[in-house]
This record gives structure tokens, C-alpha cells and sequence, in this order.
């Protein structure tokens, strides 16, 4: 990780969480670098697979959504690096797509201190086992998709 900071620019994501920079300025710790890296390798390819996987196969099935992305991406990008800011289109069509099958099937969050979400009372965890869990597959495909809310 020594060598990732001194190279001079972030290159690579190890470059880049090296050169990362908390709100206060600090630099991430090597504890906090091999967290992130171990979250990616374990975790994180299986979700932006997942994303890449719903978004293409709903374009496959739209070809007039597929037509208007392919013309966004080549008017904004040419061969430069990707900015999502310039990508509207590319961005909604992420966005829904991940709305209508969400590649986590769970969110899990440890309550810190006692809460009350929607009049239920939630308890401050003393123990890190105990978590929330929110399902949003089981809630966004059939709110999204019914006939009589939409």
C-alpha cells in the first residue's frame, strides 16, 4: 500500500482509496483500504454484475431505449473516460433497472441508539449480531409493476 501512495496519481482502486480522503482531510487507514478492497473482491462484482445484467437484458427488450443510450454514450463519451453527470439517459435507465430488480436483496443496518420508525419502536443495538433488514425485492417489482397503483 506503501508504493500505491507514493506512486504520485490514482491509477487503479487501490490507487484511488490510497489517495482518498475522509471529510476532515485524513487519509484512509491501511485497515479501513483493506476493508474497502476485501468489500469489492467478496461483494461488490457480484452487485455491479447484477445491475450490468437487469440493465441490458430491459434494453434488449426496448430497442427504442437501447437506440437513445447507444447515441448518448457515443455524442458524450467518443474515447474518453466516463462522466455520469453527462449521461442522463444512461443514468436513468441504471436507475430504473436497479429499481425494478435490485441487485442487494437485503439491507441490513445496526440501530445505534433506540429509534421509532413509522410508530415502532427500534432498539439500540448493545450487541453488533442484532440488525434492521429491509427487502426492497420483495416491495419494488410488485408496487412498480401493479396495473392499479400506476
Amino acid at each position: 500500500m506503501s508504493r500505491s501512495r507514493e506512486r504520485g496519481g490514482p491509477r487503479d482502486l487501490l490507487g484511488q482509496l490510497a489517495a482518498a480522503r475522509d471529510s476532515d482531510g485524513s487519509a484512509l487507514t491501511e485497515r479501513e483500504i483493506r476493508d474497502e478492497v476485501s468489500t469489492f473482491l467478496v461483494a461488490g462484482h457480484q452487485t455491479t454484475a447484477m445491475a450490468l445484467a437487469w440493465s441490458l437484458a430491459l434494453l434488449s427488450a426496448y430497442p427504442q431505449a437501447r437506440q437513445r443510450l447507444e447515441e448518448e454514450v457515443h455524442a458524450v463519451l467518443g474515447d474518453g473516460p466516463a462522466d455520469p453527470g453527462k449521461l442522463p439517459w444512461t443514468t436513468a435507465v441504471i436507475s430504473e433497472a436497479t429499481h425494478l430488480y435490485p441487485p442487494a436483496w437485503t439491507l441490513e443496518r445496526t440501530a445505534v441508539a433506540d429509534d421509532e420508525v413509522r410508530g415502532t419502536p427500534v432498539c439500540g443495538s448493545p450487541s453488533p449480531g442484532l440488525q434492521a433488514a429491509r427487502m426492497p425485492v420483495a416491495n419494488a417489482p410488485h408496487c412498480c409493476r401493479c396495473s392499479r397503483a400506476w
